[in-house]
Formats: structure tokens, C-alpha cells, sequence
């Protein structure tokens, strides 16, 4: 079993791609993923904290671009509530292919994870990889492996308020801070990597199949 998830999760995040920071192709660019769905929030909620939040903090950083990714059942109603905002550097798009991804944190300075419960969050360890800065939801445990207040900030979920106040504060970050951030997602990213993960796994499975004899 460890070594099918040590191969499938070497297949999605291929060669996790380790470069250089250059703060002129870094560009001012959010990476928001999210699947949009009715099963843990109503459709107010995440209408009005995820898009509302969104849409606030790119009226007041007109140089920022913020790309969502994410599909489901209410995607139509977000649409509306971006189109009303009228912030046309908030864009939505399906949900992209794992090539698609690693392309995309390559040309991003934040992931934003705004997940209510997420029991990894491989999205988490990809951006890190490619040194980008994370802000996450306190819903994502892979976090406590990647985050760390040098290249992380963090967000209650279901708070009106906090995903923005925290797009502002890593927004004022000065260059020699993003490239803090990105030495720090670099280095956590690489003492956890999917062969590490996976070894973990295998001894646990191995710990639980002696038990069980």
C-alpha cells in the first residue's frame, strides 16, 4: 500500500521543482484553491467570507491578480458575486491538471488553502516546493509540516475577517521578506518529501501488520 500512494503521489507532484527566486518573475499573484461545494458550508458562507474577502482585498491591491481554481455545485453563484464586485483581477477557473499546477506555482507568490478540514493538503507541500509563501486555513494539517511564521500566515475558516487581514499583511511584505518566505518553504519542503512521506507510511503499516499477528 505504501508504495502505490509513494507512486501516485510521485505521479501528481512529478519532480517537485526547486528554483531560484527572482523577484521580477515571482509575479504579484495569489493561487487560491477551493472546491466549491454545499457539503460543509451553506452557500452564503462561502459566497460571502471566501469571495467577499477575495473581492475586498483586490479592490485595495489593484496590482495584485488573484486566481481561483475550484468547481462544484455553486460555481455559477461565485461567478456572479465576482462579476458584481466588478474586480476583473479576480478570475475563476476549473480545477487544473497537476502539469498545469506546477506551472502555475512557479508564477505565484502565494497559495491560499482555504479549506475547512483537509487531512493533508498535497497542494500545501507542492507550493513549498516551488517556494511559494502559504496562507492557509487552520483546517489544514499538512500546515504544521510546511507553515512556519517566516513563509506562512493563517486563517480561521469561517472568519469573515481573517483571510483578508492576512492577504494585506503578507501584500506589505517587502522584497526581503518574500525571499525569507521562500527559503523557508524551500527548506521544509525539502526535509518532507513524497519518499520521506511514503517511507513514513510503509513503517507504520509495517508497525500495524506486526500488531495485528
Amino acid at each position: 500500500l505504501a508504495d502505490e500512494f509513494d507512486a501516485a503521489l510521485t505521479h501528481r507532484s512529478g519532480e517537485l521543482h526547486f528554483f531560484e527566486y527572482d523577484s521580477d518573475y515571482a509575479d504579484l499573484r495569489v493561487l487560491i484553491l477551493k472546491h466549491i461545494e454545499l457539503a460543509k458550508k451553506s452557500l452564503d458562507a462561502v459566497v460571502q467570507v471566501d469571495i467577499g474577502e477575495i473581492a475586498e482585498f483586490a479592490k485595495t491591491h489593484p496590482d495584485w491578480s488573484l486566481d481561483m481554481y475550484g468547481q462544484g455545485p455553486q460555481e455559477d453563484a461565485v461567478k456572479k458575486v465576482i462579476a458584481d464586485s466588478g474586480c476583473r483581477s479576480v478570475k475563476l477557473h476549473p480545477f487544473a491538471k497537476p502539469a498545469e499546477l506546477a506551472e502555475l506555482y512557479k508564477r505565484v507568490r502565494v497559495l491560499v488553502l482555504p479549506s475547512i478540514n483537509d487531512h493533508w493538503g498535497v497542494v500545501v507541500q507542492e507550493a513549498a516546493a516551488s517556494g511559494c509563501a502559504l496562507l492557509v486555513s487552520r483546517g489544514v494539517r499538512s500546515a504544521d509540516d510546511f507553515c512556519s511564521p517566516t513563509n506562512a500566515c493563517y486563517f480561521a475558516a469561517d472568519s469573515k475577517t481573517e483571510m483578508r487581514q492576512a492577504l494585506n499583511q503578507m501584500a506589505d511584505w517587502p522584497d526581503s521578506r518574500w525571499r525569507e518566505a521562500q527559503a523557508e518553504s524551500l527548506r521544509r519542503a525539502q526535509v518532507l518529501t513524497p519518499k520521506t512521506f511514503s517511507d513514513q507510511l510503509n513503517g507504520l503499516i509495517s508497525r500495524l501488520d506486526a500488531s495485528a499477528e
